[in-house]
């Protein structure tokens, strides 16, 4: 059965994972929700940087966290983050991206190293550029025409 699921919806992840755990255990777990924001830091509005840390790094971190008890009961487990290159380096335009990836690593390193004790392990997949969707998914923050010459500017060019 496919569940439907905005995972920046906090309140909705519970009744979720509830459904899926009473039709079977789930073993596998997948993060790999997300989104973008082009644009430099001072264009972005407090919205697009609220909307980026709650898709990239909050909905990851309540999903796992919703799982980790039935899973750590079981003693069986497998997390599955699916991160980015931009969680090792930054490119301007894209500091709240970034910002949450930085911050699903972390989170993902210390997960692994509490969760091994109980046969659960996390796997965190950092993939550089590929043909997805993701593209699709990118929005676009007012431009400020001061940053038309920086290297912000550079990277929105490219887009």
């Amino acid at each position: 059965m496919v569940e439907k699921l905005d995972v920046t919806v906090t309140g909705d992840i519970a009744p979720v994972v509830a459904r899926a755990q009473a039709r079977r255990p789930v073993d596998i777990v997948v993060n790999n929700a997300g989104g973008g924001v082009i644009g430099a830091t001072e264009e972005m509005s407090d919205a697009d940087i609220e909307e980026q840390i709650a898709l990239n790094l909050m909905a990851p971190v309540h999903i796992t966290r919703a799982f980790i008890p039935a899973m750590r009961e079981r003693r069986s487990g497998r997390i599955i983050q699916i991160s980015s290159a931009s969680g090792q380096g930054s490119l301007p335009t894209s500091s709240m991206y970034h910002a949450a990836k930085w911050g699903l690593e972390g989170f993902s390193e210390c997960l692994r190293q509490e969760l091994e004790p109980f046969d659960v392990f996390v796997t965190l997949i950092e993939p550089g550029g590929v043909r997805s969707s993701f593209g699709g998914n990118l929005k676009f923050a007012s431009a400020i025409a001061a940053y038309r010459d920086t290297p912000a500017g550079a990277m929105r060019s490219l887009f």
